[in-house]
């Protein structure tokens, strides 16, 4: 029934209790309900494809290839260095223990089995703790959100939150839930350049995750939440707490009884400091293996892990080091004493310096390293020095006699000029020395409750050496320099001055052109168009072989003059290509003392000689094979001790039809390396086969500013150098006075690390047999002809060797002197 109000006639007005009225509204509310609804699912599903339209394509499980190690090792399997952008060691399933993957869940994800992806109990349960504690103290992401946010970022917004629910969900439909586990423990970064669990347990505890403790997994359990901020090494108290939470919530859940919990709580941590890239072994060695790699095979595969079987022997390596500074610090000492790290310090700064030493030495430091210092009293007994608040030691005045004032020798426009100093002597400990001073030790013994220190400083003057087994062609030891950690720079590349090894390379060309060793050459002094390398000075005449053998500059000017005028420029630069030599001869006069060539290309020379006349191989690298197998590279020797059954096998077929030839005449090869041999017996190298009990053969090089010995033994040729990386003073007192050679500073180097190198009792024959076409002939030195009694033993060229007989002095047939040329 309706009414008209008779106000407003043209309005109805309706009984609310008319029968026609509650339908109508329920329909009316049906219809508003369902359009809401829809609403709100086309608001979802607009805001879903806004969200999803550009996350990344998941992976299935099989495509996922993580970016990995790369392992350099040496010739024993030990690891020398690592290569990767993120430190992480890829583990299967079934080696992921029980107790470490219950860890993990308890931490993270306690309802991992029976969510999938989203875990809204645990989201409403981390909120009201939240809201509880006044700060986020648990989240609520799930493990698979974990994964998924690896996947988009680390920002902080709505939307990367809402990205990351979609994606764990679509991960939860594509891999199982044991590959979600398997993905996440072996990505999730834990700190300490740590990603996944097998990297940061042999990080931190330097173990494989199978041999964690119960408390050392707490323990990375416990990383998640702020891997850089809490960890062992971080912040070790904050890390305990952190696994004591961890353990706890591991009883919450069942997964390990309260004892257990607090006998791993009570377990003491040893956690190791970041481990070294390069594993301070062989540093130069790795370094030059990481570019060579890099050079040949890219970063794409380096990125993807791989195993590099090098050839380096860590033994042999660490023996060049310990030979290479044991001379460097004589020589440095013999330069002087460039002073004190900081001088007269006040109190307060003495005091700071022997508690971060406290600090950092743990304690005390231990015999033979090198500490930081401070002088606290001085007589003329020497210096006492304190190095902690509680421990100090003694330096003799004897042991710091070397000590006296350093001079660079530099003139007055700052270039090398005037003498340095060298051996400079320090009477008054006084004179040098000042109570407050900071200097370096070296920790010696205790003797009677003193300990013994030595004065130390850092040697200014540099050094190198590089060692090959020219048996197969393998590099065992390199070393770029005195200390990686200070200069990465690998000498060994270096173009630096030869001095007299390069003798060996002419001398060699002038055998290979006929001239016989017994050729007897003039020692009068040169002048080769007013140039006078040695002045006036003359010497007696020399056969080529003794000239070789003593190093003699005039004769060795006329031999570089001999071979200039009988064969061509061209020829004469060939000829040092095919020795190996990287950087083109000129034919300078002066080349024969000395030119610019690197210590790698002057060792591969020598190699030829060692070898009769091939050319020896400088391979850093055996293998290199990828975690799946894949083999990227392949050198492998056949006469290799670290050769599996595999690799000889491979060995014997990749040498099967490569049989290297020779790039020299082997009867050349033969006769420079008898000469070198005698140089080792009666010439400049004669000290150095005293303390050896096999053959040798070398050649010294001396010149102001380098230092060289280069030589072979039965198994090895290898080189050292010394010298100043920049010319601001020589070696010895000025460029006139060397006082240093490489006899006594480069030779003993090269001989302390052959007495490494080589077992007692070696008889490997150092050359070849004598080559068909050589002739050993009695020669007189002083003629040049025949010896009837007496004489030195010397190979010649069939044809080549003197058909007369010494008859006395200046009997000689075949006499070059000072008109041979036009000089």
């Amino acid at each position: 029934m309706s009414t008209t109000d008779p106000h407003h006639p043209a309005i109805h007005l309706v009984n609310p209790r008319s029968s026609h009225f509650l339908p109508r509204l329920l329909r009316t509310n049906v219809f508003l309900m369902c359009s809401i609804a829809l609403i709100g699912l086309l608001t979802t599903f607009c805001t879903y494809v806004y969200y999803a339209r550009d996350l990344p394509r998941i992976l299935s499980f099989d495509e996922h290839s993580f970016e990995g190690v790369t392992t350099i090792l040496a010739d024993d399997g030990n690891v020398i260095a690592e290569l990767y952008e993120e430190r992480r060691f890829l583990l299967p399933y079934e080696k992921l223990p029980r107790t470490l993957i219950l860890a993990f869940l308890a931490t993270e994800d306690s309802r991992f089995f029976s969510h999938e992806g989203l875990d809204f109990i645990g989201i409403a349960r981390a909120a009201i703790k939240n809201l509880m504690e006044g700060q986020v103290v648990e989240g609520g992401s799930t493990i698979t959100q974990q994964l998924a946010k690896a996947s988009l970022g680390n920002a902080r917004s709505l939307r990367r939150k809402a990205r990351e629910a979609i994606l764990a969900r679509r991960m939860e439909h594509l891999y199982t839930k044991e590959q979600i586990l398997l993905l996440y423990l072996n990505k999730i970064f834990l700190g300490h350049h740590s990603y996944g669990v097998q990297a940061a347990s042999q990080n931190y505890f330097r173990k494989n995750v199978w041999e964690l403790t119960l408390g050392e997994i707490a323990m990375l359990a416990g990383l998640p939440q702020a891997p850089s901020r809490i960890n062992p090494q971080a912040n070790l108290p904050a890390s305990l707490e952190r696994r004591r939470t961890v353990l706890r919530r591991m009883v919450d859940e069942g997964f390990i009884t309260e004892a257990a919990a607090k006998q791993a709580d009570n377990e003491p941590v040893v956690v190791f400091p970041l481990r070294d890239d390069m594993a301070d072994k062989v540093p130069h060695y790795a370094d030059r293996v990481r570019r060579q790699l890099r050079e040949t095979l890219g970063d794409d595969w380096l990125r993807r892990g791989a195993e590099v079987y090098s050839a380096a022997s860590v033994r042999l390596g660490l023996a060049a080091n310990r030979a290479l500074n044991k001379r460097l610090e004589i020589v440095d000492k013999r330069h002087g004493y460039r002073g004190p790290l900081l001088k007269e310090t006040d109190s307060a700064t003495r005091a700071t310096i022997l508690q971060r030493n406290a600090t950092y030495l743990n304690g005390s430091p231990k015999p033979e390293s090198v500490a930081i210092g401070i002088v606290t009293a001085i007589d003329k007994t020497g210096l006492s020095v304190s190095i902690t608040p509680s421990f100090s030691g003694k330096i003799t005045s004897d042991s710091i006699r070397w000590a006296g004032a350093y001079d660079p020798g530099k003139s007055n426009n700052g270039h090398a000029g005037n003498t340095a100093s060298f051996d400079p002597r320090l009477v008054d400990p006084n004179k040098a020395f000042r109570v407050g001073d900071v200097i370096l030790v070296r920790v010696g013994p205790s003797a009677n409750g003193i300990t013994n220190l030595d004065l130390f400083q850092q040697p200014q003057v540099e050094g190198a050496f590089l060692a090959v087994d020219h048996t197969n062609g393998q590099v065992k030891a390199l070393i770029g320099g005195a200390d990686f950690d200070r200069s990465k720079v690998d000498r060994t590349q270096s173009l630096r001055q030869t001095g007299s090894t390069m003798k060996v390379v002419v001398y060699s060309k002038a055998y290979d052109m006929g001239l016989a060793p017994s050729t007897l050459f003039s020692g009068a002094p040169v002048n080769i168009e007013g140039y006078k390398p040695s002045g006036y000075r003359a010497v007696p005449d020399m056969t080529l072989w003794d000239a070789l053998s003593q190093s003699e500059n005039n004769i060795s000017l006329r031999v570089h003059q001999y071979v200039l005028k009988h064969t061509s420029l061209a020829d004469y630069q060939n000829w040092a290509k095919r020795l190996g030599l990287t950087h083109p001869l000129m034919g300078y006069p002066s080349e024969v003392l000395g030119t610019d060539q690197t210590l790698q290309d002057m060792v591969t020379a020598f190699g030829v000689f060692a070898k009769a006349g091939v050319k020896p191989q400088q391979n850093l690298i055996r293998k290199v094979v990828t975690h799946d197998g894949l083999v990227l590279w392949r050198n492998l020797a056949l006469l290799d001790s670290a050769n599996t059954f595999r690799d000889t096998m491979d060995s014997i077929y990749d040498h099967l039809f490569t049989a290297p030839a020779p790039v020299i005449d082997p009867t050349t090869a033969y006769l420079t390396g008898q000469n070198m041999m005698d140089v080792m017996k009666r010439g400049t190298g004669h000290k150095g086969t005293r303390q050896l009990d096999f053959p040798t053969g070398g050649k010294t090089g001396t010149l102001p500013y380098d230092v060289w010995f280069i030589g072979f033994s039965p198994q090895y040729v290898a080189g050292a150098w010394v010298g100043m990386d920049t010319r601001e003073r020589p070696l010895g007192k000025s460029k006139q006075q060397n006082m240093l050679y490489g006899a006594d500073t480069a030779l003993p180097i090269w001989t302390d690390w052959m007495k490494q190198a080589h077992p007692k009792g070696s008889e490997m024959p150092l050359l070849a047999d004598t080559p068909n076409g050589v002739d050993w002939v009695k020669i007189d030195p002083t003629t040049g002809l025949r010896a009837r009694d007496g004489g030195v033993s010397i190979p010649h060229r069939s044809g080549t060797a003197p058909e007369r007989f010494a008859t006395g002095p200046g009997s000689s047939e075949r006499f070059i002197g000072e008109s041979e040329f036009d000089f």
